[in-house]
């Protein structure tokens, strides 16, 4: 007869631990998608909590407000909007631009940029708070990142300005006032294709008028 080896019931472990960084994470996503279908100002801390399935306690401990989850949001859209420089300081000029402002993304990450402006520029039209937020955590991080860019060509000797800050903000000007029409629904850009067109030719025009000959 064959000796029967009992089984032991299995111990049972400790939880896994979710990690603040995942939830942080979590809570983000969750939020940026009932503010775009809801609104700011109708989405509560109570309804993220929920989303979450975390307690808002948890909530508040790791974003204090909803100001505060438009924080990271923006922050995190904000490599969305423009890619850190070419690795390669010998990148072309023309090239590194057009990987910096991240044109020929795929259809769902620029589905998902154009979504996020066109909400955060309705919102802000209503609430001041996050123009502001919008400036000081996305758009001048970014414009200082680009200047200063533009800065070490202009020491490398590849670019002529004057002043690497403004233009760093003019070239932005140029291209993002393209993809905000685009995200506030403007006929006048009707597919992918022309808006990076045009994209392109606003680095051309820019190159053209700083580039050293």
């Amino acid at each position: 007869m064959d000796h029967i080896v009992p089984v032991l019931p299995r111990k049972r472990g400790r939880p896994k631990v979710e990690s603040d960084e995942s939830r942080r994470h979590k809570i983000i996503i969750q939020a940026e998608s009932l503010f775009m279908r809801q609104g700011f100002v109708r989405t509560t801390m109570d309804e993220i909590a929920a989303c979450c399935r975390m307690s808002k306690q948890t909530l508040y401990r790791l974003f204090p407000s909803k100001l505060d989850l438009i924080v990271a949001s923006v922050a995190r859209h904000r490599f969305s909007m423009l890619s850190p420089p070419p690795a390669d300081p010998d990148t072309p000029l023309d090239q590194a631009l057009c990987e910096i402002f991240r044109i020929g993304i795929g259809p769902e990450e620029d589905q998902e940029r154009l979504a996020f402006l066109s909400f955060i520029w309705r919102e802000a039209a209503q609430i001041p708070e996050l123009g502001e937020i919008v400036f000081s955590h996305g758009a001048l991080p970014a414009r200082d990142d680009l200047a200063a860019w533009l800065a070490i060509q202009v020491q490398r000797g590849r670019l002529r300005l004057s002043d690497p800050t403004a233009g760093a903000r003019i070239l932005m000007d140029m291209i993002f006032g393209s993809i905000l029409q685009k995200a506030l629904g403007d006929h006048l850009w009707p597919g992918a294709d022309d808006r990076q067109a045009y994209i392109h030719q606003c680095v051309e025009i820019f190159l053209n008028g700083v580039a050293v000959k």
